[in-house]
Protein backbone atom coordinates (compact mmCIF):
# COMPACT_ATOMS: atom_id res chain seq x y z
CA UNK A 1 0.00 0.00 0.00
CA UNK A 2 1.45 3.34 -1.08
CA UNK A 3 1.75 5.44 1.70
CA UNK A 4 -0.46 8.83 1.62
CA UNK A 5 0.70 12.32 0.58
CA UNK A 6 -1.51 13.88 1.99
CA UNK A 7 -1.02 13.53 5.63
CA UNK A 8 -0.82 16.04 8.13
CA UNK A 9 2.36 15.89 10.44
CA UNK A 10 3.34 17.76 12.97
CA UNK A 11 7.05 18.13 13.83
CA UNK A 12 7.96 18.96 17.70
CA UNK A 13 11.35 19.84 18.38
CA UNK A 14 13.66 22.56 20.36
CA UNK A 15 16.36 22.57 17.82
CA UNK A 16 15.28 24.10 14.96
CA UNK A 17 17.88 22.10 12.98
CA UNK A 18 15.69 18.58 13.71
CA UNK A 19 12.16 20.64 12.80
CA UNK A 20 13.95 21.81 9.74
CA UNK A 21 15.68 18.29 8.62
CA UNK A 22 12.61 16.66 9.08
CA UNK A 23 10.42 18.82 7.25
CA UNK A 24 12.69 18.12 4.23
CA UNK A 25 13.28 14.59 4.95
CA UNK A 26 9.30 14.22 5.14
CA UNK A 27 9.16 16.10 1.72
CA UNK A 28 11.05 14.12 0.00
CA UNK A 29 9.17 10.73 0.73
CA UNK A 30 6.00 13.21 -0.58
CA UNK A 31 4.49 14.47 2.65
CA UNK A 32 4.18 18.36 2.13
CA UNK A 33 1.68 19.66 4.65
CA UNK A 34 4.21 19.82 7.43
CA UNK A 35 3.39 21.73 10.79
CA UNK A 36 6.25 22.60 13.28
CA UNK A 37 6.67 23.53 16.65
CA UNK A 38 9.50 24.21 19.41
CA UNK A 39 7.33 22.97 21.99
CA UNK A 40 5.24 20.85 23.45
CA UNK A 41 3.42 23.67 24.90
CA UNK A 42 3.16 25.18 20.87
CA UNK A 43 2.36 21.60 19.89
CA UNK A 44 -0.89 21.16 22.01
CA UNK A 45 -2.24 24.58 20.98
CA UNK A 46 -1.46 23.36 16.95
CA UNK A 47 -3.45 20.06 17.94
CA UNK A 48 -6.35 22.23 19.46
CA UNK A 49 -6.66 24.28 16.00
CA UNK A 50 -6.90 21.57 12.90
CA UNK A 51 -7.04 17.90 12.63
CA UNK A 52 -3.00 16.54 12.84
CA UNK A 53 -2.62 12.89 11.19
CA UNK A 54 1.09 12.33 12.86
CA UNK A 55 2.81 13.89 15.40
CA UNK A 56 6.81 13.48 15.56
CA UNK A 57 8.33 14.53 18.67
CA UNK A 58 11.19 14.96 20.24
CA UNK A 59 11.94 13.04 23.72
CA UNK A 60 14.00 16.18 25.59
CA UNK A 61 12.49 19.37 25.63
CA UNK A 62 12.64 22.11 28.23
CA UNK A 63 9.28 22.30 30.02
CA UNK A 64 7.21 19.37 28.83
CA UNK A 65 9.20 16.66 27.32
CA UNK A 66 8.04 14.45 24.49
CA UNK A 67 6.20 11.70 27.13
CA UNK A 68 4.50 14.21 28.76
CA UNK A 69 3.16 15.49 24.88
CA UNK A 70 2.29 12.37 24.65
CA UNK A 71 0.14 11.42 27.83
CA UNK A 72 -1.56 15.17 27.26
CA UNK A 73 -2.57 13.76 23.85
CA UNK A 74 -3.98 10.51 25.04
CA UNK A 75 -6.40 12.93 27.22
CA UNK A 76 -7.72 14.47 24.53
CA UNK A 77 -10.21 12.72 22.41
CA UNK A 78 -9.87 13.87 19.37
CA UNK A 79 -6.21 12.87 19.83
CA UNK A 80 -6.32 9.51 21.82
CA UNK A 81 -5.76 7.54 18.36
CA UNK A 82 -3.00 9.76 16.55
CA UNK A 83 -0.06 7.98 16.48
CA UNK A 84 2.99 9.40 17.56
CA UNK A 85 6.69 8.93 16.62
CA UNK A 86 8.96 9.31 19.56
CA UNK A 87 12.71 10.81 18.45
CA UNK A 88 15.61 10.67 20.61
CA UNK A 89 19.56 10.97 20.52
CA UNK A 90 19.50 7.75 22.71
CA UNK A 91 19.03 4.78 21.50
CA UNK A 92 17.93 3.45 24.84
CA UNK A 93 16.56 4.74 27.69
CA UNK A 94 13.91 3.09 30.37
CA UNK A 95 11.56 5.60 29.62
CA UNK A 96 11.21 4.49 26.38
CA UNK A 97 8.76 1.67 27.72
CA UNK A 98 6.39 4.45 29.03
CA UNK A 99 5.96 6.14 25.87
CA UNK A 100 5.36 2.42 24.65
CA UNK A 101 2.77 2.18 27.37
CA UNK A 102 1.50 5.38 26.10
CA UNK A 103 0.95 4.39 22.64
CA UNK A 104 3.67 5.48 21.13
CA UNK A 105 4.43 3.53 17.58
CA UNK A 106 8.34 4.08 16.67
CA UNK A 107 11.35 5.42 17.84
CA UNK A 108 13.62 7.24 15.57
CA UNK A 109 16.86 7.76 16.53
CA UNK A 110 19.26 10.85 15.60
CA UNK A 111 21.08 11.48 13.55
CA UNK A 112 17.84 11.17 11.06
CA UNK A 113 17.50 8.41 7.87
CA UNK A 114 15.25 9.03 5.93
CA UNK A 115 14.92 5.20 4.91
CA UNK A 116 14.10 5.07 8.42
CA UNK A 117 11.58 8.00 8.67
CA UNK A 118 9.86 6.24 6.33
CA UNK A 119 9.71 2.95 7.95
CA UNK A 120 8.36 4.80 11.09
CA UNK A 121 5.54 6.93 9.11
CA UNK A 122 4.72 3.43 7.45
CA UNK A 123 4.01 1.50 10.57
CA UNK A 124 2.79 4.29 12.62
CA UNK A 125 -0.07 3.66 9.91
CA UNK A 126 -0.23 0.09 9.77
CA UNK A 127 1.10 -0.16 6.71
CA UNK A 128 4.10 -2.35 7.35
Amino acid sequence: MALRTDLRVLVVDDMSVSRQVLGQMLDQIGIRQVITCASAEEALAALAKKPIDLVISDLNMPGMDGIELLKAMRGISKCRATPFILTSALDSSPRFAEARANGMRSLLVKPFQIDLLLHCVEHAFGRI
